[in-house]
């Protein structure tokens, strides 16, 4: 330990962390010369601790110039992990990875199995939920192999072995992934080595969240009550629910129930909120602006500079997803123009987070903009590439609303057999999907929400084709 007592902590310092002033705080941590004290280490980690959850980049930069500065050498594990924890959550993978090379031999030589394994869940996790699968991966398989290989009968380690499985399998059902049969297996995995109430709710509710993605929306309503009704039995933090309603909103959202979706979101956002989770309220808004655009309700420039705002410091990861659906908002308005931009903006987000099928999907719905402007050329070679991934990643729905736009463009060329073929294998996919749900309600709202005026601009290019016409008008109604 290096201390030197004569460099005393500021009273302005201390006072402002004691009253709950982290933003004066901040600013005088970034403007002064720092002490090697003990009691500055800690009241600079308490600092860092609070905005890692409300502007992880800036955590990061106090971390390393704690790194630098910290009165024990070497310092602390716990500060390298933390400096990954806040470089997954702003984006940055590279240092995120860098840090890594740095911790991973640290964390291996930690003796006690459990610790060892412990470690390895919450740094697997950081590097999952910032969407670094590969790294995310070559952390936790390795861990889930030496459980199984030399199990351990106790509560607590099964417990553990289950919350690698279940990480495991959010990796699988990542959009970069989508390999929902490993995942479920896995968690099936989960549940038969643990009977803890609050792990199975986490399962169940990951399970929800799988079989939404693959459209089985009446078992993911199931699973995800399933999951509120476990985490409320096991008195389980207010952040579990928070994540259960917020998974519920965006799956009412997705059939149509926009009104009971919003009170669902902000329901979790108010939970996010007050346990201190910021990042996961910031998150939870993109939801809510989505919900509210769908609704027709008008939203003004304020309030989604408000969600940009919020999102662009205490979630950076998400950013890209906002800007969907602000382009989604300016296009309800008429803005085209402004969409294009911010499609834009939003696919080279994805790119360079490496999500590479988002980023297809942003590009898909700047071509319907382009359509719309009157540039149906510029629109098919950008629908085209998008669709053509599409294909290669095996994402149905995706493929669906490609087609249901090459339909519309080739429409707009003049290439009415090709405009024909597109929109029937749109038709094809809806119904697929309108067939695997459980009531007319949610079938109707899946074919105005999810896939919206598909079965008009079916019509519209089948005409005057009255046979055509016709078959589509029986296939349109909802039984």
């Amino acid at each position: 330990m290096i201390e030197n007592p004569d460099q005393a902590v500021p009273e302005g310092l201390r006072a402002a962390v004691l009253s709950g002033d982290f933003d004066h705080a901040l600013a005088w941590l970034t403007d002064n010369r720092w002490p090697k004290t003990l009691e500055f280490d800690a009241l600079v980690e308490t600092v860092i601790d609070v905005f890692l959850d409300v502007e992880p980049k800036a955590a990061g930069s106090l971390l390393d110039r704690h790194l630098e500065n910290c009165s024990v050498e070497p310092p602390p594990l716990d500060l390298f992990v933390r400096r990954i924890d806040a470089a997954c959550r702003s984006g940055d993978s590279k240092h995120a990875r860098a840090t890594w090379d740095l911790v991973g031999p640290l964390v291996a030589a930690i003796r006690d199995r459990e610790e060892r394994h412990t470690r390895l869940l919450n740094l697997g996790a950081f590097f999952e939920n910032s969407g670094d699968l590969e790294i995310a991966r070559s952390i936790l398989e390795p861990v889930i192999v030496e459980r199984r290989s030399d199990p351990v009968g106790s509560d607590s380690s099964g417990r553990l072995t289950a919350a690698v499985l279940v990480n495991l399998a959010t990796v699988e059902f990542h959009p970069a992934c989508r390999n929902f049969s490993r995942g479920l297996a896995l968690l099936a995995e989960a549940a038969s080595v643990t009977e803890h109430t609050t792990t199975l709710g986490n399962i169940a509710f990951n399970r929800g969240f799988a079989l939404a993605q693959v459209g089985d929306i009446a078992g993911a309503e199931l699973e995800y009550e399933l999951a509120a009704e476990l985490f409320g039995s096991a008195g389980a933090e207010p952040n579990d629910v928070a994540f259960v309603r917020r998974a519920q909103a965006a799956l009412l959202g997705r059939v149509g129930r926009v009104d009971e979706a919003q009170v669902l979101y902000e329901e979790a956002i108010e939970a996010f909120l007050h346990a201190g989770a910021f990042g996961e309220a910031a998150r939870t808004d993109i939801g809510l602006l989505m919900a509210t655009a769908a609704s027709g309700k008008p939203m003004s420039q304020e309030r989604i500079e408000t969600a940009r705002e919020r999102v662009a410091a205490a979630a950076p990861a998400s950013f890209a997803e906002l800007l969907m659906n602000i382009a989604n908002i300016e296009a309800n308005k008429d803005d085209l123009k402004a969409a294009c931009a911010t499609l834009e903006e939003a696919h080279t987000r994805f790119e360079g987070d490496e999500r590479f099928l988002d980023a297809h999907r942003a590009e898909l719905s700047r071509a319907v903009m382009l359509r719309r402007l009157g540039d149906p050329q510029g629109a098919l070679e950008i629908a085209t590439r998008a669709r053509d991934a599409f294909v290669e990643a095996g994402a149905a729905q995706l493929l669906a609303h490609a087609d249901h736009n090459l339909a519309l463009i080739y429409s707009n060329l003049g290439d009415r057999k090709r405009a024909v073929d597109s929109i029937l294998a749109a038709v094809c996919e809806l119904d697929r999907r309108r067939h695997e749900l459980p009531s007319a309600h949610d079938r109707l709202a899946t074919a105005q929400v999810t896939y919206p005026r598909l079965f008009e601009a079916a019509l519209d290019i089948a005409l005057p084709d009255d046979e055509l016409c016709a078959a589509l008008i029986e296939r349109s109604r909802v039984q």
